[in-house]
């Protein structure tokens, strides 16, 4: 969502999008996985990683909504190191919460399970999009 001259622009998803995670058609086994907030933090972090060297493989998928980690694929999750990338704001760390509570649930059984901590200084609202763009990563 954006404002721009009083005029608000929001970006819908197609159905389709709800029930994915976008960018696991990239997907690289026994890989690190980025679980971003959206598919535009995703392009964002896939922009940045392109640019440097990495050490190994990493995965990098968005869910549809901070809340919506399709089930389904919860597997994908299993013997590899989770990073939890989620937004700055109330629904970020709802979802952080709650995505890390349902791997637990399900069983799921990730080698390491990490999430993000903004810092204080940082707009409610800001996201991994906000820091590749602003040169922070």
């Amino acid at each position: 969502v954006s404002e721009e001259n009083g005029v608000i622009h929001k970006v819908l998803n197609p159905p389709i999008v709800s029930s994915a995670l976008f960018g696991l058609q990239f997907w690289k086994a026994r890989s690190p996985v980025y679980v971003c907030e959206g598919q535009w933090d995703v392009m964002a972090l896939h922009s940045l990683t392109s640019k440097i060297k990495l050490k190994q493989p990493i995965n990098i998928i968005g869910v549809p909504g901070t809340t919506n980690f399709p089930q389904k694929y919860l597997s994908y999750l299993s013997g590899v190191d989770v990073y939890i990338l989620f937004d700055n704001d109330a629904a970020g760390l709802t979802g952080q919460d709650k995505l890390i509570a349902t791997i637990s649930n399900e069983g799921v059984v990730p080698r390491s399970i990490h999430s993000m901590s903004w810092p204080a200084h940082y707009d409610t609202g800001f996201d991994i999009r906000d820091l590749v763009h602003n040169g922070v990563l």
